[in-house]
């Protein structure tokens, strides 16, 4: 397999510059997320083109999958609701009939959850499993055993007929999330909306699975929607990233730049704390924790969410709310300080 998160420098740029030249495929604007009166996420706006690898990030609680689950329109069941608006391959989401959603899910917007042994069926053989997905997404049956079979040898399976035998729980953790991987792309998705798709993994077999992701995204021409607390997940795999803290998107942009030049205190915080950044600081140096919690919903102060947990507090940061605003290099920054540079900015 060839390993595109080696890749050199000069090819990432030059397939960013190809997707930049593609269409916009999903576009999300203030979007909001509640349970009754109690908010959870609040106006987080972003873009996806074709092709586009979109990570999202933060601590747990940050809303990070209320929000993929948002998007896919899978929220009604959990007894939330969103409003704002998800137009995907421009077609406004809200408008749509809750019979053309569901056909949409699966066929073009494909989905990998957390956890594949909650996710599977434990009394059905994964054969079965796979057999009707292929067949509910419109494969002819005379075509599903084929489909079913090239559906495992993309995310390599090798051991075709074990797995079409067995259980859920007679596979390990990462032929598990490789079988809920062929489920997501099943339908030959436009895009994947992936939730922490290698959590509790070991370094190999994430690395394999993350690759894998990669490899069809360039194959087929696919965006990616990547939900992962791990940072250097993101630097190898995504374009873009989107920070997001208590509900709300605190920083987004290019991978490069947003990882070159941090400009919100809360994103510094979690690359410091990352293992990468003791290593580059010399032996004997230590992780950078970053003191205290999330805050629950309905606890949220007005002004900055993360001001109780930052440094840079000023009376600015607590005085009003706060807008996600543009910085000079192309960031989106929610934030009363410029760049590093400590400037008040007035919201």
């Amino acid at each position: 397999m060839t390993s595109h998160l080696m890749e050199s420098e000069n090819s990432r740029m030059a397939q960013a510059e190809g997707k930049s030249e593609r269409g916009r495929l999903l576009e999300v604007k203030d979007l909001n997320v509640t349970a009754g009166p109690l908010e959870l996420v609040t106006s987080v706006d972003f873009q996806l083109r074709r092709g586009e690898r979109l990570g999202l990030v933060g601590e747990t609680g940050s809303g990070k999958s209320l929000t993929c689950r948002a998007v896919m329109g899978a929220l009604e069941r959990k007894g939330l609701s969103a409003t704002g608006s998800v137009t995907f391959d421009g077609v406004d989401m809200a408008r749509m009939a809750p019979a053309a959603k569901r056909k949409l899910l699966g066929r073009e917007i494909g989905f990998v959850p957390q956890s594949s042994l909650n996710s599977l069926n434990p009394v059905m053989r994964v054969g079965r499993q796979l057999a009707e997905a292929v067949e509910h997404l419109g494969c002819p049956r005379r075509d599903v055993d084929a489909r079913v079979r090239e559906l495992l040898a993309a995310v390599e399976l090798r051991d075709v007929e074990r797995v079409l035998r067995a259980y859920p729980h007679q596979l390990s953790g990462g032929m598990r999330q490789r079988v809920m991987i062929a489920l997501g792309i099943a339908g030959r998705p436009q895009l994947l909306v992936a939730d922490e798709p290698t959590t509790a993994l070991d370094v190999t077999v994430q690395r394999r699975l993350l690759t894998l992701l990669v490899e069809l995204c360039d194959a087929e021409g696919m965006a990616l929607l990547l939900v992962t607390h791990d940072l250097g997940v993101v630097q190898e795999v995504c374009d873009s990233v989107l920070v997001m803290y208590a509900g709300q998107a605190m920083e987004s942009g290019p991978v490069k730049e947003v990882f070159a030049r941090p400009s919100h205190p809360y994103t510094r915080a979690l690359l410091a704390a990352r293992p990468s950044s003791a290593s580059a600081a010399g032996a004997g140096a230590r992780l950078l924790g970053l003191p205290g919690r999330p805050p629950a919903p309905g606890t949220w102060d007005v002004g900055c969410r993360f001001a109780p947990r930052c440094e840079l507090r000023v009376d600015a940061c607590t005085a009003g709310s706060i807008d996600l605003r543009a910085e000079d290099d192309g960031h989106l920054l929610r934030c009363v300080h410029a760049s590093g540079e400590g400037r008040s900015r007035h919201a």
